[in-house]
């Protein structure tokens, strides 16, 4: 799915999640590609297994299409394992990307990638997710500064961006405030919001949810 055609910004998630949040971006002037994730299209795919290969061929069609881009601004987005696979476009394309933005990411994956990748990242976490890993998240973003993480009360699904259709109502109530603050960090790089209030004076920063 392609958004517009000014200034060129890929986001790795579905196209029914991004749907308002690529819109904005491209009444913004951004190009948006919403690729899907292998396996992840509109009809199943279980005849053929997950594989490194497969998802190595995946990343390198993304920074494929990315190098080829208009000039400008380049950020990367993905949600889960989507984020993943977002982190290791800008591992092995460390000169394409501009940004890059991760939703839910699989812990384990997105901290081996914290000293590496130097380019602004963002991660955003869900409670019962970040309060599991708050540890090992704060020791591996210690001194490390071109990484932000926040995360989002207790109530808020893993797939966050789900429910754009009900954005404004109380069964997404979270959803202009993660739109408001995605668009500003792909647009601007402005980094997401936080209450400044945690939980637990160990815990990690939580997100803006609400407007």
């Amino acid at each position: 799915m392609q958004c517009s055609e000014k200034r060129p910004g890929i986001l790795n998630s579905s196209r029914a999640k991004e749907k308002t949040t690529c819109l904005r971006q491209a009444q913004s002037g951004f190009d948006v590609y919403l690729p899907l994730r292998p396996g992840h299209g509109r009809k199943s795919d279980a005849s053929r297994a997950e594989s490194a290969d497969r998802y190595k061929t995946f990343v390198e069609t993304m920074n494929a299409i990315a190098r080829l881009a208009p000039r400008g601004d380049k950020v990367v987005a993905g949600i889960s394992g989507g984020g993943a696979l977002a982190t290791e476009a800008v591992l092995v394309g460390a000169d394409i990307w501009d940004r890059v933005l991760v939703y839910a990411p699989r812990t384990s994956d997105s901290l081996k990638a914290v000293s590496k990748i130097q380019v602004p990242m963002q991660f955003v976490r869900v409670h019962h997710e970040a309060e599991k890993e708050g540890a090992a998240l704060r020791s591996a973003l210690k001194g490390v500064k071109n990484v932000r993480i926040c995360f989002y009360p207790e109530g808020m699904p893993h797939a966050m961006l789900a429910g754009t259709a009900d954005a404004e109502s109380t069964n997404a109530y979270w959803m202009p405030a993660v739109q408001e603050d995605s668009v500003a960090f792909i647009i601007r790089g402005r980094w997401f919001m936080t209450s400044g209030i945690p939980s637990k004076p160990e815990s990690l920063p939580i997100c803006r949810y609400a407007l």
